[in-house]
């Protein structure tokens, strides 16, 4: 049974290598139609990776991750954007007061249209975590929350 699962693994990794060098050597036709199958099933491209990040999101410890940052001196917050920024978990009317005392790290999602399933998906996932996060970090700085 062993032998047979390896062989089935051996042949899905090399269907997926030839399949990415027929695709990558073929017209552009060819190499598009390629590209989107990848996607489509959640090999390769931008909604895999959309997906693979709600997933290391969902598994992510965001209380612990915060604690960590702000035992080390950082205490920058999480921030998204829609038609406007805003830190996740926090009062969006106090978004400047938040960027300024805080600081922030690199935007998680921008944008207000959601383009697949996969990223919706990212989009809740990194919401939830940054909620976490941010609120961690607000309490751990001050306990009365700033």
């Amino acid at each position: 049974m062993g032998f047979l699962l390896a062989t089935m693994g051996v042949l899905g990794a090399s269907f997926v290598v030839c399949l990415v060098a027929y695709g990558s050597l073929g017209g552009p036709r060819l190499a598009e139609e390629s590209w989107v199958w990848l996607d489509d099933h959640h090999v390769w491209g931008k909604r895999t990776a959309l997906l693979r990040a709600a997933i290391l999101y969902g598994r992510a410890d965001a209380d612990a991750d915060a604690r960590w940052a702000v035992a080390f001196g950082d205490v920058r917050l999480l921030p998204a954007s829609g038609l406007g920024g805003f830190f996740p978990g926090l009062d969006d009317d106090r978004y400047l007061e938040y960027w300024k005392y805080y600081g922030a790290k690199d935007f998680l999602y921008g944008g207000c249209v959601v383009s697949s399933p996969e990223e919706s998906s990212y989009r809740s996932a990194a919401f939830d975590y940054a909620a976490t996060y941010n609120r961690t970090v607000v309490s751990l700085r001050y306990p009365s929350g700033a």
